[in-house]
């Protein structure tokens, strides 16, 4: 399972591996994020593997 850390800090689990498929199954854009798994910003493409860890950063903009 792939463990997922969200913005307001609830951890879940999943068995998707792309990030793409994991941002839709949680109704999240990917433009509205970012991802990371420890240091590293991910991209919608990538694959991840069964035990990973991802955390979700929302992104906030103002006028």
């Amino acid at each position: 399972m792939i463990i997922v850390n969200m913005p307001d800090g609830k951890q879940i689990e999943t068995k998707k591996r792309r990030i793409k498929d994991i941002l839709k199954e949680l109704h999240l854009n990917e433009n509205a994020v970012l991802v990371a798994r420890g240091e590293d910003l991910l991209t919608p493409d990538i694959s991840l593997e069964k035990e990973d860890e991802i955390t979700i950063i929302s992104v906030v903009s103002g006028g």
